[in-house]
């Protein structure tokens, strides 16, 4: 009997360690990856790395929202054609106050800033150049 609490006892203990080990390691990832990004939004690797950290944080924080919004960013570099796909992210990441607020209080292109010139590169693709 007393073997058996003590097995039961042992790994209550470890679950409990793993439980604070894996938020401390949500919170240094979900930092690691925005600065990764932040630190050159024009260096594809790190925007890639940082949006696969981001998708595998799940719902901590913000990961879902600077997930979109680093994947609007590709989008935009990698397409040359309809934006339509970073124009939604945009929009998604958009409805979100808190998201638009901490976007502000690291010093990032806003969602707006963004939207502007997505519509710019849409005018410009469409051949309207009086227009852009």
């Amino acid at each position: 009997m007393k073997r058996i609490l003590a097995v039961i006892l042992t790994l209550s203990l470890l679950l409990g360690a793993v439980s604070a080990l894996s938020d401390v390691d949500y919170a240094s990832d979900y930092e690691t990856a925005l600065t990764l990004a932040t630190n050159d939004l024009t260096n594809v690797k790190g925007l890639e790395t940082a949006v696969d950290i981001l998708q595998r944080l799940g719902g901590y924080q913000m990961a879902r929202s600077y997930s979109q919004y680093f994947q609007a960013l590709m989008d935009i570099m990698f397409t040359e054609g309809d934006l339509g796909i970073a124009r939604k992210r945009i929009d998604t990441c958009a409805r979100n106050a808190v998201f638009v607020k901490n976007l502000a209080e690291r010093g990032l292109p806003s969602c707006e800033e963004i939207g502007t010139y997505i519509d710019t590169r849409e005018t410009e693709a469409a051949v309207e150049y009086g227009n852009a």
